[in-house]
């Protein structure tokens, strides 16, 4: 997730910040690739491929910063407020009490339909995307092709001829699981939407904790991945991210449970709060290496 921790700068603007950094860097890349293709004397057929997989890399990277902005700015509250010697109930942002509800501004709301579509249905329709590749061992192709027969065993003048074929192969190159792209999304929006709309405290980590446990568990079933050390290598950041939240409900456990908070309770959540630090780093480190 991209973040930019300015000292001093007020939440609602580091959100917004973090969600329009991947547009630029969006449009930095495009630019670019554009001026190395006017560069290039002799035209490559696979340079449209390589740029759809670089934005979709992109995509993937900052997903996480682009669902949490969307999400964040979606609950609205009635809040009271006095106006000309009245009491009046406007409708303000949860997360961001100074700014109005997304829905009293028309462009608002197209900034967050544009969102949303960005969450939701672009991961969609990669899936639909890839499911259509002729391949028996895809089950939107092998509906497609049932759907596209028509009583007579002709083909119907509807079906449409799939395209896209380098940048498939670009894509899923590394993968066993022709969609795992797609799960990969869906674990960051599901972490995304818990951490805005799921009750803060016990239930938020305890879904959290399950959600990891989940994907954990899917991942080391399924090894979608080609090479070895790439599964191992995600295994072991689903398993520090299960840590961290396995961490974060025994912090939330005992601090429900104790009416006086003493020096020791306190040595020891910091001592908690010091491990999860550690394990974020050392996975920090991890990726990297």
């Amino acid at each position: 997730e991209l973040s930019l921790p300015l000292p001093g700068a007020q939440v609602a603007y580091l959100r917004l910040a973090e969600g329009l950094l991947p547009f630029v860097i969006v449009l930095c890349f495009l630019l670019f690739s554009v001026c190395r293709w006017l560069m290039l004397r002799k035209r490559q057929r696979g340079e449209l491929a390589r740029v759809v997989i670089g934005l979709f890399d992109m995509l993937l990277l900052s997903y996480s910063s682009i669902a949490s902005l969307v999400f964040s700015t979606l609950p609205c509250v009635a809040v009271p407020s006095l106006s000309e010697g009245a009491v009046k109930m406007n409708t303000r942002q949860l997360a961001y009490a100074e700014w109005d509800c997304w829905t009293s501004s028309g462009g608002a709301i197209v900034l967050i339909t544009f969102g949303l579509f960005i969450v939701f249905v672009i991961p969609l329709a990669l899936y639909v995307w890839q499911g259509l590749f002729p391949s028996s061992h895809r089950w939107l192709y092998r509906l497609s092709k049932r759907c596209a027969y028509g009583c007579r065993g002709k083909l119907s003048r509807l079906s449409v001829k799939w395209r896209g074929l380098s940048t498939l192969l670009l894509l899923e190159g590394q993968l066993r699981l022709w969609y795992w792209d797609v799960v990969l999304f869906s674990r960051r929006a599901i972490f995304s939407l818990l951490f805005v709309f799921a009750e803060r405290g016990l239930v938020q980590q305890f879904l959290f904790a399950l959600a990891c446990t989940t994907y954990l568990i899917i991942h080391s079933l399924c090894n979608p991945y080609e090479s070895r050390l790439a599964n191992v290598t995600e295994s072991i950041s689903y398993g520090i991210l299960l840590l961290i939240g396995a961490l974060n409900l025994t912090r939330i456990v005992v601090v429900s449970n104790l009416a006086d908070v003493t020096d020791k309770l306190q040595s020891f959540l910091a001592d908690v709060q010091a491990l999860q630090s550690l394990l974020a780093f050392g996975g920090l480190c991890f990726l990297l290496l």
